[in-house]
């Protein structure tokens, strides 16, 4: 297993073709009469993580429930652990799903899917956002 978000895994064939972790501290700026300006660190801003996946029907894997089990996990509105490898980066929501369909068989049923799933940290109370 690559890693996972709560009860859905990401095996290798459904791994992410990017994996980037989005950290940011914000400042303020502070005049300071005849110097130079200081700054003051305001607040660290909940990480963003933007996964990017491409799903194809195998054996093991059907797009069509794969895309429903990860509505589902968005559609419960609770924070799931994300382990990637061995390492847990925290508990996080899944806040926008993009669904790109790149094949599809006769039916409409999809043959090949890109996922776009943007996901937000949540904070230490259980909640997320600002």
């Amino acid at each position: 297993m690559w890693g996972s978000l709560g009860d859905l895994t990401f095996e290798l064939f459904l791994t992410p073709e990017e994996f980037r972790i989005r950290e940011k501290e914000n400042y303020a700026t502070i005049d300071v009469y005849g110097q130079k300006p200081s700054l003051q660190h305001t607040k660290t801003e909940l990480k963003r993580i933007p996964l990017k996946i491409k799903v194809f029907r195998t054996k093991e894997i059907e797009p069509k429930e794969f895309l429903q089990n990860v509505k589902a996990l968005m559609q419960r509105k609770e924070s799931q652990p994300l382990v990637i490898g061995d390492e847990y980066l925290g508990d996080f929501v899944i806040e926008e799903l993009t669904t790109i369909y790149k094949r599809t068989d006769q039916y409409g049923n999809p043959l090949a899917l890109i996922l776009e799933i943007n996901l937000l940290e949540v904070k230490e109370n259980g909640t997320a956002g600002g």
